[in-house]
């Protein structure tokens, strides 16, 4: 794995670090572009970038720390330390998507509707991440026999490169949401399908995530998250499709 991409003297570029970056800047073009087709002024696409950047990525690092406070209790200071790695997806996704909600409905736009033409965008930035991860060798998963297990550092066993999986699953919805965005449906169909998407494959990526914590019913944290969105998206989709 590459942790490091380069060195400048005593300065590290890592390479999550630069695949955060590249995923937010990208993911922030292309959604701009979208949100401006659909009547927003360069301002407000601004606020909603800004807004989605300030909460998505304190909420996604917050998340982290609760869940992995110990590690932390030692050395504070870690707590800002981005660059290393550690964000939840779950929080930070949560309160970006409010934070876009809410100023949405500030500007008096249809909330739905935008994020339904732009949902995939953040779908593609996670598939972006998720390089980041695999190259920074954290969310692992655990040993496999199997022919494209990977080798991490410092490690002597082979184990399920769970961050491609990933990755690769999100690339797919990516295109499936592309294709659902041009049928005419009504608005939450798209956002609320990847919701579904999101919540199955997280579900059964945990049983092979070597950093899941198994809680109530041997479940993890991120499992039953993911089982609420399942069933969140499943009853919207229907309440959806049986209006249509």
């Amino acid at each position: 794995m590459h942790p490091v991409l380069f060195q400048i003297g005593s300065l590290e570029v890592r390479s999550y670090f630069v695949a955060i970056c590249l995923a937010f800047l990208i993911a922030a073009w292309l959604a701009a572009r979208r949100a401006s087709a659909l009547g927003l002024t360069a301002s407000q696409i601004a606020v909603l970038g800004s807004a989605t950047l300030v909460v998505g990525v304190a909420g996604a690092r917050l998340g982290f720390v609760l869940d992995s406070w110990k590690s932390f209790q030692g050395d504070p200071a870690k707590i800002f330390r981005l660059w290393d790695g550690g964000v939840g997806f779950y929080a930070g996704a949560a309160l970006g998507l409010l934070a876009v909600a809410w100023v949405l409905h500030l500007y008096g736009k249809p909330v739905l509707l935008v994020l339904d033409r732009t949902v995939r965008y953040l779908v593609l930035s996670v598939a972006i991440a998720r390089v980041g991860c695999f190259l920074n060798g954290c969310c692992a998963g655990v040993p496999t026999d199997l022919p494209w297990g990977v080798m991490f550092v410092s490690e002597i066993v082979r184990r399920h490169p769970t961050q491609i999986y990933e990755s690769a699953g999100m690339l797919l919805l990516f295109f499936l949401l592309k294709r659902l965005e041009r049928r005419n449906l009504p608005a939450g169909t798209v956002l609320f399908t990847s919701f579904l998407y999101y919540g199955v494959m997280r579900f059964g990526l945990e049983f092979i995530r070597e950093d899941a914590r198994p809680g109530l019913m041997r479940l993890s944290s991120a499992q039953w998250i993911s089982l609420a969105l399942v069933v969140w998206g499943a009853l919207e989709l229907k309440d959806r499709l049986h209006r249509r």
